[in-house]
């Protein structure tokens, strides 16, 4: 009887166990193959075989017996899958509002992903993603207005292989004081003097010195002083 059969590691050692060792008088010796061993190999080992994985994926390890006229008995072997590469962190993106950010992202393989945040490097707090899937969202509550935060992304596969970002940062937004629409474009002015806009950009009325299409509130660029007022028209912006 083999014990440990049929399992998925990040390690690249796996023993087998036999549960009864044999007690036949030929017998002489057991016999290795997979891993390490291209071919069968004796052993002077008798209830712990170690091996050593080979390949990322499937290893098949085997064990027969061998008695002293070399006859050699059925064969018994288990499946081994080694995954020992972390996972790839893409498209990390940051969706902040005046008290909450979103972040989302997406990895290589199934994992769990957990966000660390917090107003330095020591972050303090987090927030758990438990589903193992490929593209993840967690929501950061409670931030404070027009705050930097630092945050990192840690996601761990089903073996415990992880990845962990570097530090990151995104800026929460500010409160607004006034905010007004168009037909095809939005503008608000915060309670700073600051004016971000957001929507249509065909004729540069988004004020970022692009002709960019947004739909996240930027910048307007190249202001004299702070805005107390502020009007949006179908293509302009006062």
């Amino acid at each position: 009887v083999v014990f440990n059969q049929n399992q998925k590691t990040n390690q690249t050692t796996f023993t087998m166990t036999l549960s009864t060792p044999s007690s036949d008088t030929n017998f002489k010796t057991y016999q290795l193959k997979g891993g390490q061993y291209s071919d069968w190999i004796d052993t002077t080992e008798t209830t712990t075989f170690n091996f050593t994985l080979t390949q990322q994926g499937a290893n098949i390890l085997s064990i027969r017996g061998k008695d002293f006229a070399g006859n050699t008995g059925n064969v018994a072997s288990v499946t081994i899958s080694l995954d020992s590469v972390s996972p790839v962190l893409s498209e990390i993106n940051v969706s902040p509002t005046i008290t909450t950010a979103t972040i989302a992202w997406k990895t290589s393989e199934p994992t769990t992903g957990q966000v660390d945040f917090g107003l330095n490097q020591d972050y303090g707090s987090s927030q758990v993603d438990s589903i193992f899937k490929n593209s993840h969202t967690v929501l950061l509550t409670g931030l404070s207005s027009n705050t930097i935060y630092h945050y990192r992304i840690t996601s761990i596969d089903n073996v415990g292989n992880t990845t962990i970002s570097t530090d990151l940062t995104f800026t929460t937004l500010e409160k607004i004081a006034k905010i007004s629409g168009g037909g095809i474009h939005t503008c608000a002015v915060t309670i700073s003097g600051k004016i971000k806009c957001w929507g249509w950009n065909s004729s540069g009325q988004l004020g970022d010195e692009t002709t960019t299409n947004r739909l996240i509130p930027v910048d307007v660029v190249n202001l004299s002083s702070g805005v107390n007022d502020i009007e949006v028209g179908e293509n302009h912006t006062c």
